[in-house]
């Protein structure tokens, strides 16, 4: 299998999972990212980057943090670790889409 063999997994794939999935308390985080990542070409990159390739580390430090203080961060009072809810939300529903487009591609490759 090459690297193009597969769909890629978008940015409207995990905003429609994290939707799908009641956590709604991570899209705010969500869409700062993606709305950062339209206004800075390298921070686009680090988004597109972990889209296609995932890492936690990467999320986490790289694309979650400059949000940590962030008002709609700090004003969920519904949640004893707000930035931690939503950024490890975020990294679930990345690895399931994975995990989905995975398992279709296996049942392309099965189907006779």
């Amino acid at each position: 299998m090459t690297h193009t063999d597969h769909s890629p997994i978008t940015a409207d794939l995990i905003r429609g999972l994290l939707q799908k999935n009641h956590r709604a308390h991570s899209i705010p985080l969500f869409d700062a990212i993606v709305q950062r990542a339209s206004e800075d070409a390298d921070y686009g990159r680090l988004l597109a980057t972990w889209l296609e390739h995932g890492s936690t580390i990467r999320l986490r430090d790289d694309l979650a943090r400059p949000f940590e203080t962030a008002d709609f961060i700090l004003a969920r009072k519904d949640r004893r670790y707000p930035w931690t809810d939503a950024w490890t939300a975020i990294d679930s529903a990345r690895l399931e889409a994975r995990l989905a487009r995975d398992a279709a591609q296996l049942d392309q490759h099965a189907a006779p």
